[in-house]
């Protein structure tokens, strides 16, 4: 239902040498030009039939696209060539949580996190899954355990304040957000999780107003709308985690 801030995986994480078209697929992925990216991570795959990266960077291509078969026979086959590679891991677990399919979403995480435990999208893919689940206790105790080996990351705090505002610290994870905010690079990735953690304290109006700009009147709406549903169905004492974490 809502945007999440910080679920994409960074291009350092690559861990084989890239060839010259790939860079040119990871450089069209990185724009949006998805449709392109997954022609050329296709021509990698083909001429490089083990590299696991094009077959990750297909995978994300496709997956963008919401071609959710193609995604997965690509990640698929990526596992085949490197069971224990946890961005391979990372990104089927993303895939899954996608799908909807949190339990196997966290199975994944927690399998890319058993070979390196500091591994930060998959921390981050944990504690998000938790939250997804409505278990934030158990997600804040993975976002601390993550900001405790980085604590300056950006996505884990703006989804820890988000994570924070679902289990009671409204003003506390609110202000985070706000100093977030002012952060002047990625400070606009955290207004969609700002503007729902306002609407679910009772604040709609501010959260209109730090919307506008950021997105169409249409979209504002839209997410405003379903906010306030997700607020409905909070105040009846029902969790509310998968609507916020979609």
């Amino acid at each position: 239902m809502f945007v999440l801030s910080g679920c994409a995986l960074s291009g350092s994480e690559e861990a084989e040498r890239l060839s010259e078209t790939a860079q040119v697929a990871q450089a069209s992925f990185a724009v949006g030009d998805y449709p392109e990216a997954a022609q050329l991570y296709e021509k990698v795959s083909q001429t490089e039939p083990g590299s696991v990266s094009a077959l990750i960077g297909l995978g994300r291509s496709y997956a963008a696209m919401g071609q959710i078969a193609r995604a997965q026979s690509a990640l698929d086959r990526a596992r085949q060539l490197s069971p224990r590679n946890p961005q391979v891991l990372n990104e089927l677990g993303r895939l899954a949580l996608g799908q909807g399919n949190a339990a196997q979403a966290l199975d994944f995480y927690e399998a890319s996190l058993g070979y390196d435990r500091k591994n930060l999208a998959a921390l981050t893919g944990k504690a998000v899954t938790l939250d997804y689940l409505s278990r934030h206790k158990e997600a804040r105790a993975v976002y601390e355990t993550g900001l405790a080996i980085y604590p300056t990351n950006f996505v884990l705090l703006s989804n820890h304040a988000l994570s924070r505002v679902l289990s009671g610290d409204g003003a506390g994870g609110i202000a985070l957000m706000e100093e977030l905010r002012r952060d002047p690079v990625q400070g606009s990735q955290v207004v969609p999780n700002l503007a729902i953690a306002q609407v679910l304290e009772g604040r709609s109006a501010e959260a209109r107003k730090v919307l506008k700009g950021q997105m169409s009147e249409a979209q504002i709406a839209a997410l405003l709308r379903r906010a306030e549903e997700a607020r409905r169905i909070r105040a009846e004492g029902q969790p509310i985690g998968h609507l916020v974490f979609q």
